[in-house]
């Protein structure tokens, strides 16, 4: 998983997701921390996941997504997925998470 930074118009924080979320041989905590460090580094109280890049969704990239967001909310932060790539999409509603995300 690739992690890159934007802002969008509305001034909130953009991470544009590459690749796998959470490749197969990457830690769960560790993807979570990544994700985190990059929404505490950008500061912003808007934050937007692009997913566009996204190629797989695992059971387990949608736990980290699900801890991420319990972060943002404890921390006053809005947190939601735009452009979901059709396979994350997929996985997303399946999991029933589409209206929590905001996709």
């Amino acid at each position: 998983m690739r992690i890159g930074a934007g802002r969008t118009a509305n001034h909130a924080v953009r991470l544009m997701i590459e690749g796998p979320f959470l490749d197969p041989d990457e830690d769960m905590d560790v993807a979570i921390r990544r994700v985190v460090a990059s929404i505490e580094r950008a500061g912003a109280r808007e934050v937007e996941l692009d997913f566009s890049g996204v190629t797989w969704l695992t059971l387990e990239g949608i736990g980290v997504l699900i801890r991420c967001r319990q972060h943002a909310d404890g921390s006053g932060r809005t947190l939601r997925i735009t452009h979901p790539s059709p396979q994350a999409l997929e996985a997303i509603r399946r999991a029933g998470l589409g209206d929590w995300f905001g996709v």
